[in-house]
């Protein structure tokens, strides 16, 4: 604070300082001549007029009476006296003319038709005592000073607040949210650190999350594996090992859809949710990505509806996103339901909303929120079929936040959970 303070201060006093002496120069040499007043050109008339009525003997007395009436100096010069003046020429001619000097401001006339010149001192009033000019002086800098302590200090404690913040970023510890009040200079500096704060608790979260999911969720796949090539390696029996090297396989696959999916959250958690909005047909679409799920392997035989209430109207959103969302709420659809799935495409107030509806267990209300956390899974100990690392519904989430709308979840009329998301409705792209 120190440092900012001086500096402002020093720079405020050098303009002043500056800024004053130009000004002053300024008028000095471009303000108009000193004009004489209307009381003072009547003045110098009377005192002519008078003067100019008296014998030339008699102008001394003249003098001394006049000066005791009006309470001024009063004089007479000759030419001679003013010859070689730059004022002459215009007292020649019988022009007043005004002179103003730190002093006093004299004033003359010609005394026509002579050749003599009336001057009239007027005193100026004293100039200030110096020790009082000097003391208002310190007081006018006095109050820049404070004046600008008052602006700087708000901002400088504000600063050193974000600058501690600042250092515990780089330390081990996760900085905690800034409080800066919004009429603070810095408000908006402090707003963009504690969003960058947030996304370092984020991305811890989500790395110690992945590890904690890596080191779990592959374990078992590859104990599995390491099994079954022993046995396949004791057994003599060709369909038996056929079996351990199928088993095997499927395990393989397994950990690769378990990879695809790390990588996948892992990019759409780096991403910077930066989207490429075009309107589209929503109605192919859907129907589109229901069949590509229809076609992937599963267990149990499921019927799919599709119910489109927008009718032919055009869609704006992020394609290649979207088909992420919809393809993971029917992959998870497909893991919970027992025979129908039910997807509904429709607009509510000023969002669009694209619903499945599934027949399984349903979602308890506590349980409702976590789903959409990553790496959270619900258990089912009836279905086998439920296996994963719970990042597709975290993926849909941050999709859809992108899109300024939400995920949510509740109860299905079909008697299962029903997982939706909406967004806002933007115009269509030119």
């Amino acid at each position: 604070m120190r440092r900012a303070f001086l500096s402002l201060y020093s720079l405020i006093v050098v303009a002043v300082i500056a800024v004053g002496w130009g000004l002053d120069q300024f008028w000095q040499n471009h303000s108009p001549n000193e004009r004489i007043t209307e009381s003072e050109l009547q003045l110098l008339q009377l005192a002519e007029y008078w003067l100019a009525q008296v014998p030339p003997a008699e102008r001394q007395a003249a003098l001394a009476k006049i000066e005791k009436q009006i309470g001024l100096p009063i004089s007479l010069h000759s030419y001679e006296d003013f010859a070689n003046t730059r004022i002459f020429e215009k007292i020649s001619v019988g022009e007043p003319v005004l002179v103003e000097t730190e002093e006093a401001r004299f004033l003359y006339q010609r005394l026509r038709p002579s050749e003599l010149i009336i001057r009239i001192r007027q005193e100026l009033p004293d100039a200030p005592d110096p020790l009082i000019y000097n003391l208002l002086l310190l007081v006018f800098y006095l109050a820049i000073a404070l004046v600008i302590f008052i602006w700087v200090w708000p901002l400088s404690r504000d600063l050193d607040k974000l600058e501690k913040q600042t250092k515990l970023v780089g330390s081990d510890a996760v900085p905690p949210q800034l409080r800066i009040a919004p009429s603070s200079a810095v408000y908006d500096l402090a707003s963009a650190f504690n969003r960058m704060g947030q996304r370092v608790r984020d991305l811890l979260a989500s790395h110690k999350e992945m590890t904690y999911a890596v080191s779990h969720e592959l374990r078992t796949p590859l104990a599995r594996m390491k099994f079954g090539l022993e046995m396949a390696n004791d057994f003599d029996d060709v369909q038996k090992i056929k079996k351990q090297l199928a088993g095997v396989r499927e395990d393989v696959t397994e950990m690769d859809l378990l990879v695809n999916q790390l990588f996948a959250y892992a990019g759409f958690e780096h991403s910077d949710g930066k989207l490429d909005l075009q309107p589209g047909d929503m109605d192919a679409f859907i129907q589109h990505l229901i069949s590509r799920a229809q076609s992937s392997p599963t267990q149990k035989e499921l019927h799919y509806q599709f119910t489109n209430e927008l009718g032919d109207e055009l869609v704006v959103c992020e394609w290649y996103l979207m088909e992420r969302v919809i393809l993971n709420l029917l992959h998870n659809a497909q893991r919970y339901a027992k025979s129908q799935i039910h997807v509904i495409l429709r607009k509510a107030g000023e969002k669009y909303q694209i619903l499945v509806d599934d027949d399984g267990p349903g979602i308890p209300p506590q349980e409702r929120e976590r789903i959409f956390q990553s790496f959270i899974r619900l258990t089912d100990h009836t279905n086998a079929q439920t296996r994963g690392l719970g990042l597709g519904l975290a993926i849909v989430r941050r999709i859809i936040q992108w899109h300024n709308g939400k995920a949510f979840a509740g109860v299905s009329p079909l008697g299962g959970a029903r997982v939706g998301v909406e967004w806002v409705v933007n115009s269509p792209v030119t």
